[in-house]
């Protein structure tokens, strides 16, 4: 019976293709699963019950290399709100207006058609 490994609902395609190609190169038969037309089934991939042990030993060390460069990434240079309000201000600025603007027109209803 097929067992499933590694769900691929909301992982980056990236980390997708580095597992499928881990478990290729390992010899490791399996199924790819998508979460269907209305996202309603488990998107993932799939081994059979004897290569589980295998195959998760591969996968979790694909995913503790992963977490490390991703977490060295990260520390190397952090994002901070000044940063991207420079790189962006209009996509900023519009957010910030947009706002109360969507609220009023919202609101704006309830004080004109109370009775």
């Amino acid at each position: 019976m097929a067992k499933l490994i590694f769900k691929t609902q909301s992982v980056p395609d990236d980390e997708c293709m580095a597992i499928r190609r881990l478990l290729v190169d390992n010899d490791i038969v399996f199924h790819e699963t998508s979460s269907g037309l209305l996202g309603l089934s488990v998107a993932g991939l799939w081994v059979d019950q004897e290569l589980v042990d295998q195959a998760r030993a591969i996968i979790e060390t694909e995913q503790c290399t992963r977490q490390m460069q991703m977490r060295e990434t990260f520390s190397r240079s952090p994002v901070t709100f000044k940063e991207q309000f420079k790189r962006h201000p209009i996509k900023w600025i519009a957010s910030v207006l947009a706002v109360p603007a969507i609220l009023s027109l919202i609101i704006i209803p309830f004080f004109y058609f109370s009775p």
